[in-house]
């Protein structure tokens, strides 16, 4: 049986890459900052630790597709930003 439970999370405002960061601490809590969203968890607290390893998987696996997407997108901008810089640009008609 999927027991899912949820866990306690705080929204502050925007996100930077420098702002993705875990954190076991010696006073037993285990947090997990993203941008805006934190998640703590108490250490010795193993149904939380349990839903916490699920959803730090889903994460992974949800920024795993994520960044697949983007790697795709990116390819696709670059040889469309290479393909407009390697063509000359149309001779200028006069009016007359």
């Amino acid at each position: 049986m999927d027991q899912t439970i949820s866990l306690t999370g705080h929204f502050y405002g925007d996100i930077r890459p420098d702002q993705v960061i875990h954190r076991l601490t010696d006073d037993g809590w285990s947090t997990f900052d993203y941008g805006p969203f934190r998640v703590t968890v108490p250490a010795a607290d193993l149904t939380r630790v349990r839903a916490a390893r699920q959803l730090a998987q889903t994460i992974a696996a949800q920024a795993g597709f994520w960044d697949g997407d983007l790697a795709e997108l990116e390819a696709r901008l670059v040889r469309v930003e290479d393909t407009h810089t390697a063509e000359p640009p149309a001779p200028v008609q006069n009016p007359t």
